[in-house]
């Protein structure tokens, strides 16, 4: 496969010199394209599309919410939410607070996006407490359910 043209930062990651490159810099598990899911795909394609910048900035936006949430809230940990709701009707579905450890994800695409680009240690270690709501066929983040 070949383009009319490379791109000029180098760092697009939607050209062959990019992804090629791309692979090479990130040695993660979510970035190993053959166990990837549509989602996910979706999600590092939103970022490439968004740029660095962008998605540090929306990054920083998403965190300072959820802390605000956390911290209105007292939750801690899903063991210690604190006066977080444990039960919320949202888009006419019940959603219920999910009090253990979890590998669960918000659905949201953005929220996708911040996880995709963030440090292996976050995902491994902060990830399974962010307060999370599901129902009987969502997951999403405290944020996004507001």
């Amino acid at each position: 496969m070949s383009f009319t043209s490379d791109c000029f930062s180098g760092e697009c990651g939607l050209c062959f010199n990019c992804e090629n490159t791309t692979e090479m810099k990130f040695n993660r598990k979510s970035f190993n394209k053959e166990n990837k899911s549509p989602d996910e795909k979706r999600a590092r394609d939103l970022s490439k599309m968004l740029g660095k910048k962008n998605v540090e900035e929306y990054t920083e936006f998403y965190n300072k919410k959820l802390f605000a949430w956390c911290e209105k809230y007292g939750y801690k940990d899903p063991f210690c939410y604190g006066y977080a709701q444990g039960k919320i009707t949202y888009n006419n579905q019940k959603f219920k607070l999910v009090e253990k450890k979890h590998s669960l994800f918000c659905e949201d695409i953005y929220c996708k996006m911040v996880y995709e680009n963030t440090s292996p240690w976050e995902q491994d270690k902060r990830y399974p407490i962010i307060p999370i709501y599901k129902s009987e066929n969502n997951t999403l983040c405290a944020v996004c359910i507001g």
